[in-house]
């Protein structure tokens, strides 16, 4: 199969080492998976259901797991030890589940978070993936989550991206956005998606609106829009 809608960006691809897995985008559900990056086969359906998939990621421990929509309109989420055999994770929330789909999967060292889109509506609910059992054969589970900072962002300005972003190196994940009724940033960083650290930065960066951040080993390296020279914060506690 040829290289055709194919989303791209953050989440769209994942690798194990011996096979990428990428989320199509426009071609109907499931997952285009490769060997080697020239052929790839489509992955449409889990035990007989088709699945939507909007984000990947790949964890030594639980394998690769995806985030998006079941065909009864449900938040869902599967998880797969090489990309051809997939099943469903357990996914929480009852009555919250119903018209979301999970997106923006972003893995830390010790649990996952994704955020749950409505009606195309991004930031609207953010979901928590705990990992549990044994070494090897890890299992996810997601739920909503409200825990601090998640859930406290406000709106993004008009014709803007919407605060309240993540990023992700495996170890750490960041939240970065304005907690609401402000308009200074705030950057978070955790490792579980449970428990957040407020991250400071040396010198600071006054109410300036971060633009972009990613964690590098236990730092952070982040730039703002308003153009001022990128920082480089360090990641204390967490």
């Amino acid at each position: 199969m040829p290289m055709l809608n194919v989303a791209y960006g953050a989440g769209a691809f994942a690798s194990n080492g011996s096979a990428v897995v990428a989320i199509r985008n426009g071609g109907g559900a499931g997952l285009l998976r490769s060997a080697d990056g020239v052929a790839w086969s489509a992955v449409t359906d889990v035990s007989g259901s088709p699945f939507y998939p909007s984000s990947v990621v790949y964890r030594s421990d639980v394998g690769f797991i995806a985030v998006g929509g079941s065909a009864k309109n449900q938040a869902a989420a599967w998880t797969s030890p090489d990309g051809l055999e997939w099943t469903s994770a357990t996914v929480k929330g009852g009555a919250a589940a119903t018209g979301v789909a999970l997106g923006t999967l972003n893995s830390g060292s010790d649990g996952l978070i994704a955020v749950g889109t409505s009606g195309g509506d991004p930031g609207l609910s953010y979901w928590v993936g705990t990992l549990s059992g044994s070494a090897g054969h890890r299992r996810v589970t997601f739920a909503p989550s409200t825990a601090a900072p998640l859930g406290s962002y406000a709106g993004s300005p008009a014709g803007d991206n919407p605060i309240g972003e993540f990023a992700a190196d495996g170890t750490w994940i960041l939240a970065w956005g304005a907690r609401a009724n402000s308009s200074t940033s705030q950057l978070w960083a955790s490792r579980d998606g449970t428990h957040w650290t407020r991250v400071t930065v040396d010198g600071g960066f006054g109410s300036a609106d971060i633009r972009a951040a990613h964690p590098v080993g236990d730092a952070v390296l982040f730039g703002t829009r308003a153009g001022t020279p990128d920082w480089m914060g360090s990641m204390a506690g967490g």
